[in-house]
Parts: C-alpha cells; sequence; structure tokens
C-alpha cells in the first residue's frame, strides 16, 4: 500500500498492485512480508484541498508521481523482487512440466516470468495466466485465418499471399503441436491405469472385475447418443470402434434390436459410418470382457459359447438404435467381427483350443464360425496394453522429449534482513532511499512481518 501524506497525515493511499503489480504482500525468506510506503513532500503540503481529503494536482503531475513512486519502490524492492521471481520461474516450470502441452507457448521462460504479477504466488495462477493467452492465440488465429480465406486471391500478389499463406500454417502447426500433446497425455494417463487395473490387489490377492476394465474403456449403462466422442477410450481395443454409427455398453439386446431378450453383451457396435443413410455391406462387432488373470469358467460360464449365443441373437433380429431408428435384419452374408478381452489362462486356453482356435504370430488367438459368419479375436490383457504402447510409441517419445525440455533453476540467494527500528525487519538498504524530484524529495518505506 502507498500512502500519499500532507502535513504528516494521510490523505490519498492506493493500492499498490493496482499501480506496479506487486502485491499486497511478499514472501520472503520464509516470512510473509506486507509493504507500506508512505510519500510526503512540499509539492503534497502546498496542494492538499481545504477539507484535507484530496490533493489538488492534475492528471499528467499525478503520473508523473507515480512513475517515480513505483520506480523507488521496485528499486527498494529489488532484492525481494527478485528472488520472487526465482520462485515464479520455478513454479512456472513446474507447470510447464505437468503441462507440456503448454511449452510451445512459452519461448523464453525468463520473458514470460517477467510478465507476471508480482502478486501470481500459486501454480493454479500461473496456469491460468498461460491458459488465457493460449486461449487469446487460437482466437487472433481463427480471425486471421478467416481473412486470409475470405480474401480475394485477385486482389493479393503473389508475394503478399504465399507470406500470408506461410504465416497461418506456421501458426496452425504451433497450436497443433499443443493440441497433439494434451491428446497424448490424455492417452498416456489411460493406458498407465489399465497396466495399474492388470496388477494384483495385495491386499485381497486378487485383480480387478472386468466391470473395471469395461469402465475403463467405455462408459456402461448407455450408448453412443447419450456419450461424448471423448469420454470413452475404445481406442485401447482398436481405433476404428469409435467411428461405429452406433454403439451400445451393457444395454439389453431389448433396448436396440426386435429380440425381448434381456442379455447385455458388454459392447455391441453396428460398424457402419453411414448406416442410416445408406444400406451398405455392414458388420457388427460384439466385445466382451472377462475379469484379468481369471482362470476357470465353469461349463454355463463359457465366454465363446456366450458371444456366439449374442450373435445368434443379433442375427435374428432387426436392429434399431435407442432413437427409434429402424434397421433391416442382418444379412447372412454380412459378418460378425468379436473381440473375446481375457487372458489365456487354465480353463479359458483349454475352451478356445477345443473351439479350433488358432494362434496367431502376434499371440492372439482367432476362432472361426461358419454356420454364423463371424470370428472371435482372442486378446490377452496383456498384449492389449503392449498393443495400445507400441502404437504411440513414437509420440510418447516425443512427448518425454517434451517434458525433459524443462529443467528447473536453482533458488538465487536471498538478501540480507536488518532491523528496522523495532518496526519489523527489512532488505539491507542504504539510508538514503530515494529521492524522486526537488520536489518530491522523501519516501520512507516501512515493512511488516
Amino acid at each position: 500500500m502507498l500512502s500519499f501524506l500532507g502535513h504528516g497525515r494521510a490523505v490519498d493511499e492506493k493500492d499498490i498492485s493496482t499501480l506496479s503489480g506487486i502485491g499486497d504482500t511478499i514472501v520472503f525468506e520464509g516470512e510473509t512480508l506486507r509493504y507500506i510506503g508512505m510519500i510526503s513532500s512540499p509539492l503534497l503540503d502546498e496542494n492538499i484541498s481545504q477539507e484535507r481529503s484530496r490533493f489538488n494536482l492534475i492528471g499528467e503531475i499525478w503520473k508523473e508521481i507515480n512513475d517515480k513512486v513505483i520506480a523507488s519502490v521496485k528499486e527498494f524492492l529489488d532484492e525481494p523482487i527478485r528472488n520472487w521471481r526465482n520462485i515464479q520461474k520455478e513454479k512456472m516450470e513446474t507447470v510447464l512440466s505437468n503441462y507440456p502441452s503448454l511449452n510451445s507457448l512459452v519461448k523464453d521462460t525468463e520473458e514470460w516470468v517477467s510478465k507476471l504479477k508480482l502478486s501470481s504466488n500459486k501454480e493454479e495462477e500461473i496456469y491460468s495466466t498461460l491458459s488465457l493467452y493460449k486461449h487469446r492465440k487460437y482466437n487472433e488465429h481463427r480471425e486471421k485465418l478467416k481473412k486470409v480465406l475470405s480474401a480475394e486471391t485477385s486482389k493479393i500478389n503473389d508475394e503478399d499471399f504465399g507470406k500470408q499463406i506461410d504465416e497461418a500454417v506456421a501458426r496452425s502447426t504451433e497450436l497443433e503441436k499443443t493440441g497433439l500433446l494434451e491428446y497424448l497425455i490424455r492417452r498416456k494417463h489411460i493406458i498407465d491405469l489399465l497396466n495399474k487395473c492388470l496388477q494384483r490387489n495385495v491386499s485381497t490377492e486378487r485383480h480387478v472385475h472386468e466391470a473395471q476394465v469395461h469402465k475403463l474403456i467405455c462408459p456402461m449403462r448407455t450408448d453412443s447418443n447419450k456419450v461424448e466422442f471423448t469420454s470413452h477410450n475404445l481406442w485401447l481395443v482398436d481405433e476404428r470402434l469409435a467411428y461405429s454409427a452406433f454403439w451400445a455398453s451393457d444395454l439389453p439386446l431389448s433396448d436396440y434390436t426386435s429380440s425381448e431378450s434381456l442379455k447385455r453383451p458388454d459392447l455391441v457396435f453396428y460398424d457402419s459410418a453411414n448406416l442410416l443413410s445408406r444400406q451398405s455391406a455392414m458388420s457388427l462387432i460384439v466385445v466382451e470382457f472377462k475379469r484379468p488373470s481369471r482362470g476357470s469358467y465353469a461349463l454355463k460360464e463359457n465366454p465363446v459359447t456366450q458371444i456366439w449365443d449374442y450373435v445368434r441373437e443379433l442375427r435374428n433380429n432387426d436392429l434399431e438404435d435407442l432413437k427409434g431408428e429402424h434397421m433391416t435384419r442382418i444379412k447372412e452374408q454380412e459378418g460378425f467381427a468379436c473381440y473375446l478381452i481375457a487372458d489365456l489362462l487354465q480353463d479359458l486356453r483349454k475352451i478356445v483350443i477345443d473351439a479350433s482356435g488358432q494362434e496367431l504370430p502376434d499371440g492372439r488367438f482367432i476362432i472361426r464360425n461358419q454356420m454364423l459368419n463371424a470370428e472371435i479375436i482372442v486378446i490377452p490383457y496383456r498384449k492389449l496394453l503392449d498393443d495400445a504402447e507400441l502404437r504411440h510409441k513414437y509420440l510418447f517419445d516425443l512427448l518425454e522429449r517434451e517434458i525433459k525440455s524443462v529443467t528447473l533453476i536453482p533458488n538465487l540467494c536471498c538478501c540480507p534482513y536488518i532491523n528496522n527500528g523495532g518496526r519489523g525487519s527489512g532488505p539491507a538498504h542504504p539510508s538514503n532511499v530515494s529521492y524522486l524530484s526537488n520536489d518530491l524529495n522523501e519516501l520512507s518505506i516501512i515493512w511488516f512481518a
């Protein structure tokens, strides 16, 4: 706070953060200190109003006074400000390390830190500042791109038009890099969570229930009409699943077919991007999950038989989505592609082999049923995880390089404290703190802890 005095009494007070960006308090050597500056001068004494509530000074003079006062304050607080800037720099680099997608926006960390308000002392505030800048960059790019696309090329010479195109491409590339990193971070987190699900619980000595894996990959008891595109992780099974015209997750067959069956396949996909607009060849996809590392299956729990039963029910009934759109019955030549996500241990390995399952070179098994024109691909969980990591390896390496590009800078040493006449502690500084001008010639600085 700055207090402007007239004849030794406070007449006007100004918030220092509004004028200079310096916060009301500064954390210094582990203590939260409050800054109070008191300004007195013959110029102020001679221009106080009769009621002593304001100064009779025009705007230009006040601006000059404020500029010189702030310059003097910053000079006095130089060491604690530099120390605080260094702390802000560490906080910013922590933010950039945790959110690599913001890295491409920050070309020079020190330059960015110098623009932060000194009152910004939380990582959340720094993140908000960067996010706001990113939002403005997107809007600026969109407006410039709109201008380029709407311009009449006949009125622009080739050189200028080429320059505009080059600049638009450069801006798009920078912003796309930011979006790509956000996309990769989310996928990396999902893969890490899947890996966690495959680990045995030490206390129960059991693995997670298949419902937990199901929910990680796709929400349950819902369908594609109710779930946003970004709210599932079907890419863990197959990238193409996300583009199906309709899918249902853990819903009774009676909800989306003419069947009255209450059986609930884990996932069913109508695998055609334009199914409702053109009756072209179509295949359906069924996905079934089993508990990771499950070893035993009772006779009635045979997952291969279970999937074949779903296929029969779907093939023998008309299809409709939950909007009530009616679709014709599946033709015999239209095939089913099914996935069984389960570990090939003990009983299941025997079940698959007895069903004439053939091992593929990559460790998966395939079971074919010519009568139903359907096949089941059996994918062990570790294979599912390894494939997801392999598909993203190059991009994850890129993400890792972005994270490693952020380096933390050690703290600057703090300036020493001196006793300030019993009024608190302040940084060491010459006694003649500052002289603003011949007319405004005294600035007293007081620190309170």
